[in-house]
């Protein structure tokens, strides 16, 4: 078994915090509402638009019409592929859930809108311009391209929906409309600043790299929630907290934190029902959980590191970060 060195941590610890649009509600109403424009009813529409009513569309439905074409791989408008899409019998079940779902989604927006702010505060590289929403027949329901951001909403119709019967719990719970912020940012660091690759990575890299997009979930989402940036319900974070010292414990004897086998990443990082691997009743994604609580530590150490240097590879390859932490399964 490898051994874990608990060396004297790093104490040059470098460029502080950036404040951000943070507080109670008076405080967030200086972070502006994000519009996302609504392609879902439009779409549904389109076909029975005549070629001059379609002439007339406004540009935010061109523009969202556009995009949608080109992420999704279906040509020109015009073309059978977008065509298809417009009469799929996705478009046809889900649109009118989808638009008396959410009929408002003015807190959506102000969510969203401070995302935006606190996004070009601490990850400026991260850019936000344009977010659509629009009804997805794919199970991806967040797609990226060029800073703008297609939504898919029939994926958020709440955890009890028929569309989900099929899906494991852990899935189910995910389909809830509080969980599209933490998914927003998820998918935005994971376009912008995507996990650099050395060769056969280590799990604790790819470990702290998860843990680095739970501590920009904590500090980007308004109000955020642990439980929700891991996808967990309460009774899993519970769990995971009472046992995090056996959980730490067993990783380690295991010598799965320098492993580099790609069955041992997903068993710990992927969702899953359970991560049988370290402890039968252990929820899924432990190893994202661990990941986050040595990022926790590492920060309590240099509580001026900012969260852009969590994601530098340098940081996040090293053993050093582990070793600075002192993070030991408390």
């Amino acid at each position: 078994m490898r051994k874990i060195l608990l060396l004297s941590f790093l104490t040059y610890c470098v460029v502080s915090f950036v404040s951000s649009c943070v507080g109670g509600d008076n405080n967030n109403q200086k972070c502006p509402p994000m519009n996302v424009a609504r392609l879902d009813n439009a779409i549904y529409n389109y076909l029975n638009l005549s070629d001059e009513e379609r002439s007339r569309t406004d540009s935010v439905m061109k523009n969202g019409i556009s995009a949608i074409t080109i992420m999704l791989n279906m040509g020109h408008p015009d073309d059978s592929a977008f065509v298809k899409y417009v009469g799929s019998d996705a478009v046809k079940m889900f649109t009118p859930e989808v638009v008396k779902l959410f009929d408002d989604i003015s807190v959506l927006e102000r969510q969203l809108g401070y995302i935006k702010v606190n996004l070009e505060k601490e990850l400026p590289q991260v850019k936000l311009y344009d977010i659509y929403a629009f009804v997805s027949p794919y199970r991806q329901s967040i797609y990226i391209a060029d800073s703008t951001l297609l939504l898919a909403l029939n994926h958020y119709l709440g955890k009890t929906h028929d569309a989900y019967d099929g899906f494991e719990e852990y899935i189910k719970r995910t389909k809830e409309a509080k969980y599209i912020p933490y998914d927003v940012v998820e998918a935005l660091i994971g376009s912008f600043l995507p996990y650099e690759t050395k060769g056969e990575d280590m799990l604790l890299a790819k470990m702290l790299y998860a843990g680095a997009i739970v501590t920009a979930k904590m500090q980007i989402v308004h109000n955020a929630s642990l439980a929700q940036a891991l996808g967990y319900n309460d009774d899993e974070l519970d769990w995971v907290e009472e046992n995090e010292m056996n959980l730490w414990r067993s990783l380690v004897s295991k010598e799965l934190l320098y492993s580099t086998t790609y069955l041992d990443v997903k068993q710990l990082l992927m969702p899953a029902p359970n991560t049988s691997v370290l402890h039968a009743d252990a929820p899924g994604r432990v190893g994202v959980y661990l990941g986050y609580k040595i990022i926790k530590s590492y920060l309590q150490k240099c509580p001026e590191t900012t969260l852009q240097m969590l994601f530098d590879p340098e940081f996040y390859q090293s053993q050093q970060t582990l070793i600075v932490s002192g993070y030991q399964g408390e």
